[in-house]
């Protein structure tokens, strides 16, 4: 089942919250891109893309980690497959994500960009989740609202990646 759905039809199977806050981070990433990335295919449904972090979890502060322009959505085959995959060598992978973050938002690509050149130190205060995912759901709710208007006015744009 689809994280985003599953986040709002089952929130009492045991998750932590900050599992709740991650796969938020997900569904609003999704939302925000629509295709992959990479090929421009586009799913019947957001949900069907994989979000993945463009500075890796395990390496970097909750910050960046529940910051959704460090964020990027992918097909299964872009995400994992290919030898370009972020999984497979992250260093490729960034060569091609960046300059296609650039050309859809410049400050969001100054942003990761500022980062990755200077990595912050691991955050030592801990997390207020509970903002964190209140931020989230506020973000998420208006991304939902804007496809849901999209995908009514503005249905070519779903065809594939503009150029």
């Amino acid at each position: 089942m689809a994280p985003c759905f599953f986040i709002e039809r089952r929130n009492d199977i045991g998750l932590t919250i900050e599992d709740k806050c991650l796969m938020l981070w997900w569904c609003c990433v999704k939302y925000r891109d629509k295709w992959c990335q990479i090929c421009g295919w586009t799913p019947e449904v957001p949900e069907l893309l994989e979000a993945h972090h463009i500075y890796l979890r395990s390496h970097g502060c909750w910050k960046v980690q529940f910051d959704t322009a460090f964020g990027v959505s992918l097909c299964h085959h872009e995400h994992q497959i290919v030898p370009y995959a972020p999984h497979q060598c992250n260093e490729k992978f960034l060569e091609l994500i960046i300059p296609r973050i650039q050309q859809d938002s410049p400050e969001r690509a100054a942003k990761i960009l500022k980062f990755l050149n200077n990595p912050i130190e691991i955050c030592s205060e801990k997390p207020d989740y509970q903002k964190i995912a209140g931020r989230l759901r506020a973000e998420l709710k208006l991304r939902k609202e804007h496809y849901e208007m999209d995908k009514y006015n503005c249905d070519e744009i779903y065809r594939g990646r503009p150029a």
